[in-house]
């Protein structure tokens, strides 16, 4: 609840959480001209092993499903990094 008795709003953060946009995330183009074939697989692959998410010109892309959802699942969420978003490393 806000200072106001009102319930935040679905899908807002609680103060202090970090977000998608607060992560330093590589940059996976996927409108690169050349991109295709050998090239396309070989470029997924290397912005893959910064992460299981990254930031595309209009969206964001998971590049491991079993990773994210076990980030995301029950428990404490982890950055694509493998971290508690509120730790130090």
């Amino acid at each position: 609840m806000s200072a106001t008795n009102e319930a935040p709003a679905p899908g807002t953060p609680p103060p202090g959480a970090a977000t998608v946009n607060d992560l330093e995330l590589p940059l996976f183009d996927y409108s690169e001209p050349g991109l295709a074939g050998e090239v396309y697989h070989q470029r997924l692959a290397t912005v893959r092993q910064q992460g299981w998410l990254a930031r595309s010109p209009l969206t964001y892309v998971v590049l491991d499903a079993s990773r994210a959802s076990s980030s995301c699942g029950p428990g404490r969420p982890r950055s694509p990094a493998g971290r508690s978003p509120t730790s130090s490393a």
